[in-house]
């Protein structure tokens, strides 16, 4: 159980990851800051230890999770948005 967690946790960092455009290092001043000071911004590291996605997959838009009684976890994305050089890797509907 506790490795399907893992990969529930994986999935929706990477659905909020494609969500947001990807998480880079960027600085600027905050809203309404007139100090010029940067503002930190979180930065993240690949925890190797997390389970991978099966057969090199990628995904398009995430708009659905599930987890059924045998521990099967089910993804419903949105095809028509992997890009279309990787189209082949997406996985069948």
């Amino acid at each position: 159980m506790p490795r399907i967690r893992s990969f529930f946790a994986v999935c929706a960092v990477f659905s909020a990851l494609s969500a947001c455009g990807g998480a880079g290092n960027q600085s600027g001043s905050g809203a309404g800051g007139t100090d010029g000071a940067a503002m930190l911004v979180p930065t993240f590291e690949v925890d190797p230890s997390w389970p991978t996605i099966p057969n090199d997959w990628v995904f398009g838009i995430t708009s659905g999770l599930s987890i059924d009684a045998d521990d099967n976890i089910r993804v419903l994305h949105r095809p028509g948005t992997v890009p279309e050089e990787l189209r082949d890797r997406a996985p069948l509907p």
